[in-house]
């Protein structure tokens, strides 16, 4: 019997699958229940030197042309490097897979900002308005500061659906079709976008760059991830909201992935907002009704429940790959 347990693993740890399988399975759960804390993330780091280099390349005296090829210029030496380091040391090391899964961890930091939002609905809870404005406005480009309980509310609801979108789906995506080198560009991406963003009107044309090709990696993920929240919870009422708001004044795959949430939730998402004080007009995707305090809280067990689909449809993968690949000598 011992004999045939050793066969049989030695056949499974001879499929190309299991090594790379295990770890990413492992690394999902790592970056779930352990996720690294944030004073010892690189990402603040990447957004500092990022702010840093548009204050020296950034002109508001240049034309529209020779701001967006700085754009361009600081896309690449920012990236450029960081990329070319990590592909040294993957192959430097003695253990690929391993140095994979490292970056892939390093890369799903999504867990710091649903524990933002969960302080943030805390503060709510106990009706400390001001409080959860300060603890929301880190975490969002828009203005938070004339924001109602309702708006906070939703704003909230967004954050969890784009983070979870960005920080999460699109860095696992990426890592599977492209592998780790792939989705630290995301990730990379990501950051630049945050530092550069073209909501900022100083900023519009010099992160237009940036903003065009994280939009492009991301557009496959919108309906994807839209469609994966949609099965789960309400796909014929996620089709009508995304039918019905041509006006939201966002691109096809983002109002997909908002009519999804919107249509779980039962609740309005988008609609105006705030920047630099200056409001820009959108149309609500959704029903009539807004969000509340009620509806954070179901939106951060929505979260998690799309997570656990989401880990669940990777160990049936790994698992599919698996039996496809193992040895029929046996």
């Amino acid at each position: 019997m011992s004999a045939t347990l050793q066969q049989y693993w030695f056949a499974l740890q001879q499929t190309p699958v299991f090594e790379p399988g295990v770890l990413l399975l492992l690394t999902l759960l790592l970056a779930r229940y352990a996720a690294l804390p944030l004073q010892y993330q690189p990402w603040p780091l990447l957004r500092v030197l990022a702010e840093r280099v548009a204050g020296k390349v950034n002109k508001a005296a240049d034309n529209p042309a020779q701001q967006r090829l700085a754009g361009i210029l600081a896309l690449l030496v920012v990236v450029l490097p960081l990329l070319t380091l990590a592909w040294t040391l993957r192959h430097l090391s003695e253990w690929p897979a391993g140095f994979d899964a490292l970056l892939l961890y390093l890369c799903l930091d999504h867990r710091h900002f649903a524990s933002q939002v969960a302080t943030m609905a805390g503060s709510l809870q106990r009706r400390q308005l001001q409080l959860a404005k300060d603890q929301l406005q880190p975490l969002l480009r828009r203005d938070c500061g004339k924001l109602s309980a309702t708006g906070l509310a939703k704003a909230g609801i967004e954050v969890l659906a784009q983070r979870q979108l960005r920080h999460f789906a699109a860095v696992l995506f990426w890592f599977v079709v492209g592998g780790a080198m792939t989705a630290l560009v995301w990730r990379l991406l990501v950051e630049l976008q945050q530092a550069w963003s073209g909501k900022i009107s100083d900023q519009r044309r010099f992160g237009s760059a940036v903003g065009q090709v994280g939009r492009l990696m991301l557009w496959p993920v919108c309906w994807l991830q839209g469609t994966l929240v949609a099965l789960l919870f309400r796909f014929v009422q996620s089709v009508q909201f995304f039918r019905a708001s041509p006006l939201a004044a966002l691109p096809a795959a983002e109002r997909w992935y908002l009519s999804a949430w919107s249509a779980g939730l039962q609740r309005n998402l988008a609609g105006p907002v705030m920047y630099q004080g200056v409001k820009i007009r959108r149309e609500r995707i959704g029903p009539e009704q807004a969000p509340e305090l009620a509806d954070l809280l179901l939106a951060q067990v929505m979260e998690q429940q799309i997570q656990r689909a989401q880990w669940l449809l990777c160990c049936i993968s790994v698992a599919l790959i698996l039996l496809y690949q193992w040895p029929h000598s046996l």
